[in-house]
């Protein structure tokens, strides 16, 4: 809708609302909707570690709450248009009309499907990765979200078979240099072949 010869354009970049969640909290509000329609398991799972780290903080100290910069890190490793806090303060200049997406930091590599009884894990791979390749873990658990670090140490496929490189679309059986659990999800910097 145009007012004073000025449109204000709705969804031209994407929400973050952890610097204004303590204002939105005090309104009533009882539940955020995250955007999830056609976004990857990545983004929908870091995007609900972030946030439930964040309110967690502000309910056990409502007036101590400040935004932490890992979380600000972790949503900048998706795909996402420039963030705002949109008009919740009056910021109609930040809502450009085309903003380019910016591309994700870090791509995930396989989401761990198992545990064996042997400590091997299954993982399914989405991406490419060579044996000896160290990836961040993503957890279902949220508190080492980007944390932590997991080596590859062996990698074989589901006939036991030695695998130097494990490719998109498979199941294999790895050996971790850290514990892991179902639902985890192994990360990489940068963009994948």
């Amino acid at each position: 809708e145009e007012e004073n010869g000025t449109a204000n354009i709705l969804n031209s970049k994407d929400l973050s609302a952890l610097p204004i969640l303590p204002g939105l909290i005090e309104t009533g509000v009882r539940a955020l909707k995250i955007e999830g329609r056609n976004k990857s398991v990545n983004y929908v799972a870091t995007t609900v570690a972030v946030y439930r780290a964040a309110i967690d903080r502000y309910c056990a100290n409502p007036a101590g709450y400040v935004p932490e910069d890992w979380w600000f890190e972790e949503l900048d490793k998706l795909d996402h248009r420039p963030y705002t806090t949109g008009f919740y303060g009056g910021e109609q200049t930040l809502q450009a009309v085309f903003n380019p997406k910016q591309a994700a930091a870090y791509r995930v590599v396989a989401l761990v499907r198992e545990i064996c009884d042997d400590g091997f894990l299954i993982l399914d791979v989405k991406n490419p990765f060579d044996c000896g390749d160290v990836f961040s873990v993503l957890t279902h658990q949220g508190a080492r979200t980007g944390r932590e670090s997991v080596m590859i140490q062996s990698c074989f496929d589901c006939n036991n078979v030695p695998l130097r490189r494990a490719v998109t679309n498979r199941l294999v059986r790895v050996m971790a240099s850290v514990p892991l659990a179902p639902g985890d999800i192994l990360r990489k910097e940068g963009t994948m072949p």
